[in-house]
C-alpha cells in the first residue's frame, strides 16, 4: 500500500482537472452552438425571407432523434469499462476495491440502460 500512495495525490488531481477541462470544453459547445442558432435566426428576419414558424421551431429546438442512443451507448461503455478496471484491481488482489468498482459501473449502466429504453421507446411512438 505504501507504493501506491505516491502515485493517488497526482492521479486524483489529474482527474480532476481533466474533469474540469471536460466541464467547460461542453459548456463551450453549447454556447457555440446556441450563438449559431440564433445568428441564423437573426439573419433570416433580417433578409425578410418567407419563414414559418415550423422553421423557426427546428432551428431552436435542442431534442437531437439518436442523443438518446449515443448517451446510452457512452453510458454502458463506461460501466464496462468500470467493471474492467475492476476485473484488474480484484486480480491484483484488492477484493474490496473491485466489489466497489462493480458497485459504481451500475450507476453507469442503468442510465445507459435508461436513455437506450427511451429511444426505442420513442422510437415505437413515433
Amino acid at each position: 500500500m505504501n507504493e501506491i500512495k505516491p502515485i493517488i495525490v497526482p492521479l486524483t488531481l489529474f482527474a480532476f482537472v481533466l474533469t474540469a477541462v471536460i466541464i467547460a470544453l461542453l459548456l463551450l459547445y453549447r454556447y457555440f452552438d446556441k450563438r449559431i442558432k440564433i445568428k441564423a435566426i437573426q439573419n433570416i428576419i433580417k433578409h425578410n425571407q418567407d419563414f414559418k414558424p415550423d422553421q423557426i421551431q427546428a432551428i431552436i429546438s435542442e431534442k437531437n432523434n439518436k442523443s438518446d442512443m449515443r448517451k446510452g451507448s457512452i453510458g454502458v461503455g463506461l460501466s464496462i469499462a468500470f467493471a474492467f478496471f475492476a476485473l484488474i484491481m480484484g486480480s491484483s488482489g484488492y477484493a474490496k476495491a473491485q466489489a466497489s468498482l462493480f458497485g459504481m459501473a451500475m450507476f453507469p449502466l442503468m442510465l445507459g440502460l435508461t436513455y437506450l429504453y427511451f429511444h426505442f421507446f420513442e422510437s415505437k411512438n413515433k
